[in-house]
């Protein structure tokens, strides 16, 4: 039987506890790919259910490093406070790690070439994405 984690979890009806096991494979999901661009990730993470994954600092801690950038895994392994959703937790970290889309390097902007209606719309949304935070 998993392990549980010691600290209770807001979800649904009453307190839960996430196992190591749900923890892991939350972090699996959610850990942004080689090369994939931050906001390329952020992205999925919010299309992928971050906005419904109810966590606290402790288990968001607990995930290990969801993405390449050391400063922002930083960021979120000290953010403190109760239960929130994932992508709540990495929406503040982001704003801690870069105040605004100016203080992005270049490689981390979405602009790139499109060909086909698929890859013009992810790019709208990811676009889209750096104006919402």
């Amino acid at each position: 039987m998993a392990e549980r984690v010691l600290v209770p979890t807001q979800a649904g009806r009453g307190d839960r506890y996430y196992t190591y096991t749900e923890l892991l494979a939350i972090s699996r999901r959610f850990r942004q790919s080689p090369n994939e661009l931050m906001v390329t990730w952020i992205l999925r993470v919010y299309d992928q259910g971050g906005p419904a994954l109810s966590l606290n600092s402790g288990e968001l801690g607990l995930l290990g490093d969801l993405t390449h950038d050391a400063i922002f895994n930083y960021r979120c392994k000290a953010l403190r406070g109760g239960c929130q959703t994932l992508v709540s937790w990495l929406l503040q970290a982001w704003r801690q790690r870069w105040e605004s889309s100016l203080h992005f390097e270049a490689t981390e902007l979405p602009f790139r070439p499109w060909t086909t209606m698929e890859e013009g719309i992810q790019l709208v949304r990811e676009l889209g994405m750096l104006e919402w935070i």
